[in-house]
């Protein structure tokens, strides 16, 4: 039952994560904005080698699609980047539009460049959607846990059952990096991948 429970996600997605209400709000964003905003998810989607429907699927998850959000972690912009990534890639200004997609769609190319290339396309995806909200460093420690339980690290199906127990602060004091709230990189990276799907259809 898992082995088909995992094919099943890896090929189908994760549509259950979402309820009738987030796929009723997508079709209206996507009503509504999606005009507007597909020539710029297709620009940095052709610069950086992505699917237009997954960059558009991640600022959906992060923003809803709005340039002037931001969080109470204080992270900003239609891709949601921290200042320390932004600062990294090189983005002035993460309100702005164009440099938080070409920063965020720069930062997802290069996390999933960073997953083993043997792995299926889909699952160096996942992993690199959780990096993307938790942080790679979070995310090692999640596999190291995996490792210790005998399980896969290179797979999200796996470590979804692992990285909220970086939300324990029993167990994050023996990690390398701390405690991370584990349980949204799982929410996060289901819910991409759920969008993923439903604008790629």
């Amino acid at each position: 039952l898992g082995q088909i429970s995992r094919i099943r996600h890896r090929y189908l997605g994760y549509q259950d994560s979402l309820t009738d209400q987030d796929r009723n709000r997508l079709l209206r964003a996507s009503l509504t904005q999606l005009s507007e905003l597909k020539p710029k998810f297709k620009k940095y989607a052709a610069e950086f080698d992505l699917p237009w429907e997954l960059i558009a699927a991640v600022a959906y998850q992060e923003s809803h699609w709005n340039h002037e959000a931001r969080s109470h972690t204080g992270v900003r912009g239609f891709m949601q980047l921290t200042q320390e990534t932004a600062r990294h890639l090189g983005v002035e200004d993460r309100e702005d539009l164009e440099q938080s997609l070409w920063g965020g769609a720069k930062y997802l190319r290069s996390l999933i460049n960073r997953q083993p290339s043997h792995l299926h396309f889909r699952e160096r995806l996942a992993l690199a959607l959780a990096s993307y909200n938790v942080g790679p460093a979070h995310l090692k420690d999640a596999q190291k846990l995996a490792v210790e339980a005998g399980r896969s690290p290179f797979s999200f199906w796996e470590l979804r059952l692992f990285l909220p127990l970086l939300s324990d602060p029993a167990i994050a004091a023996d990690l390398e990096y701390g405690l991370a709230r584990g349980e949204e990189p799982v929410h996060f990276t289901e819910r991409v991948l759920a969008y993923y799907d439903l604008l790629s259809r």
